[in-house]
């Protein structure tokens, strides 16, 4: 699962990325009424089309209140043309990579270890069970370059910024908290590439 940035506003709250499926939206969902605030969340915001960002999408459609979906133009296209066929390839792996976790286990004399596998074994299983009914949720606030978010309690302006991570990153900013949540745009590691622009990048460095 992404991180995801809450956003406590006057009346609402903002919640910035969806993680990977509907059961990871609905435990932070859950979450944050018991432990943030009781305040309906009222936007979503997709920084890019990845599957761990835009998975849980569907939790907080189906949550009961008014919730609209903010990304880029880019994003939204992005989604549509390649979410559903990604999901289908990562599900193809699930069987795979189940049995290479076997297979460590199987081959271990480590306790933690073995713990280990059974636990990653869970999850691809679970995660499976879930996604094999995957219902696409796009974004229903689209915008090219820049988009605002205005409120008594703080301003958050969603910005694109050009190509990086991948081709429509949303970065946004809280000038009033001095915060800015960046999606996978900023790592400190080596992040996912093969939606990235390297080759551009030095480019922009002036």
């Amino acid at each position: 699962n992404c991180n995801a940035a809450i956003f406590v506003r006057s009346k609402d709250v903002v919640v910035v990325d969806a993680h990977s499926k509907p059961s990871a939206a609905s435990s932070l969902i859950a979450q944050i009424k018991r432990e943030v605030t009781t305040k309906p969340v009222r936007y979503v915001i997709n920084t890019h089309f990845h599957w761990d960002h835009i998975q849980g999408n569907h939790a907080y459609v189906a949550s009961g209140g008014k919730v609209d979906i903010i990304a880029t133009s880019a994003t939204k296209k992005l989604m549509q043309d390649l979410s559903l066929s990604r999901l289908k390839e990562s599900l193809d792996l699930v069987p795979k990579q189940i049995d290479a976790l076997r297979q460590r286990a199987a081959h271990s004399k480590s306790a933690p270890e073995k713990a280990f596998c059974a636990g990653q074994i869970r999850q691809y299983e679970a995660y499976q069970a879930e996604l094999k009914d995957f219902k696409l949720e796009l974004p229903t606030i689209t915008f090219d370059d820049s988009y605002q978010l205005a409120d008594p309690a703080f301003d958050l302006h969603l910005g694109f910024h050009g190509h990086a991570h991948t081709g429509g990153d949303v970065f946004v900013h809280c000038p009033q908290a001095r915060t800015l949540a960046t999606g996978d745009a900023s790592h400190g590691w080596l992040p996912f590439m093969r939606d990235s622009f390297p080759h551009q990048w030095p480019r922009t460095i002036d």
